[in-house]
This record gives structure tokens, sequence and C-alpha cells, in this order.
């Protein structure tokens, strides 16, 4: 008796192999191949626009420039070029999927609708996002969105909107992630700062950044557009 059929036998002795079949049992000598796992969906795939491989729905359609991922054609929140997405992307998903840190998403409501929305933030400060809203916008519940790397320190004069503690450093040498405490159980803001900053582990950091690097999302995770400016392939 082979090696393979022993050890087959045996398993079935100690209940760890179901009885096998004529069939299943391997010729002496023989030990059989293991069955391949079974295959994993694909990951998504970007392409340009025009690819033979485009969905005859996407393919042509003036509207879908830069990539597509091949697992959802058509679908406006995922059009555009990486950049294109990572600059203004259409819902909290993709906001979170593209950039590493992912995007600090906040709680925030309205204080003030019109051409440039103004939202109260979890600490208290209001800032104000070029972003449009109508006047029933008024004391909605959205969220805010600004990336690690937009936000810097600060300088003397400048408006604060974010502000807290240093929880943790995490220093990558190029740069450092500085974990922030804003109040929030569970959920530290991530700063990414230059390496060489002066950070210190429990002192306070007053934040600010650009108003055209900051995001709003609807209650449901739909982007509210700011204006679409041009960018950079």
């Amino acid at each position: 008796m082979g090696d393979g059929v022993r050890l087959l036998a045996g398993l079935i002795v100690l209940g760890l192999a179901g009885p096998a079949s004529a069939a299943d049992m391997p010729e002496p000598g023989y030990w059989p191949a293991p069955r391949p796992a079974p295959a994993l969906p694909p990951p998504p795939r970007y392409f340009p626009r025009g690819d033979s491989d485009a969905s005859p729905a996407t393919r042509g359609d003036p509207a879908c420039q830069g990539f597509v991922p091949t697992n959802a054609p058509g679908d406006p929140t995922y059009v555009g070029s990486p950049m294109e997405l990572y600059k203004n992307p259409g819902n909290l998903f993709v906001a979170r999927f593209i950039g590493s840190p992912s995007m600090n998403i906040l709680p925030a409501t309205v204080s003030r609708a019109g051409a440039r929305t103004e939202v109260k933030l979890p600490e208290g400060h209001n800032v104000e996002v070029p972003v449009e809203t109508p006047a029933s916008a008024a004391g909605a519940k959205v969220h805010f969105g600004v990336r690690p790397e937009d936000l810097r320190v600060a300088r003397e004069g400048e408006a604060v909107f974010l502000e807290g503690k240093v929880d943790y450093v995490e220093q990558l040498g190029e740069v450092q992630l500085v974990y922030l405490d804003i109040g929030l159980a569970d959920e530290p803001l991530v700063v990414k700062l230059p390496g060489g900053a002066p950070v210190e582990r429990g002192a306070p950091l007053r934040l600010t950044a650009s108003a055209e690097d900051l995001h709003l999302f609807a209650e449901d995770g739909s982007s509210l557009r700011r204006p679409q400016l041009p960018v950079a392939a």
C-alpha cells in the first residue's frame, strides 16, 4: 500500500476526512495534486477612455473622461482620473478610498447656507467652505472632510478651525503623522506634517487649511459639489 493511501486511511479512521470512494483513492505510489483554491474576484481596474475593454455604456461618452473602474462602468461617482477623484470625490467612499492616510471625516452642522456654506465643527469652531447650498440646508447635519496632508499648523493671525492635543506622533522620516485628540471618542484627527516640524506629545496644536481643500458631504454620503477647477492628471 502506498504512503498516500495509508495517510488517507488514517485520516478517515481519525474522523478528519470523510469516507473515500474508489474514485477518490489514489493509485499506489501516487499522491494527487492539491485542488486549486477558488478564484477571487478581480480588484477594480482603471483604464483610459477609449480602451477596447471599456463598457459599451461608457465607451465614447464625453462625460467619462480619464479613467473608469471596470466594476462600476458608467457610475459618475467613479469617473475621472486618479487626481480628479482625489481632489473632487463623488462620495464618502471615494473620499476615504483614495489617499493615505484617508481623509478626516467629522460630523458638522450647517450654520449658514448660501453661495459659501458655513458649518460648525464638533469642537465649536465655524469654518466656511466654498460650496453652495440652498437656504433650506440651514441646520442640516453634514460630514466635513479634510485630508491630513492639506492641514497645516496655523501661523499668527491665520484663522483656526481645528485644534486639539497631540496624542501620538508617528515619525516616518520625511513626514510625520500626528494624531490629534479633538474630543471625539476613538476618532483622532490625523495631520501629515514635515518630519522636522516641532511636535510634542501632549502639546496643543492649532490647525488651518486652504478653503479649496475642504469638502462637504450630505448625510447620505453624497458630495456637496465645489466649483470644479482644472486638475492636473
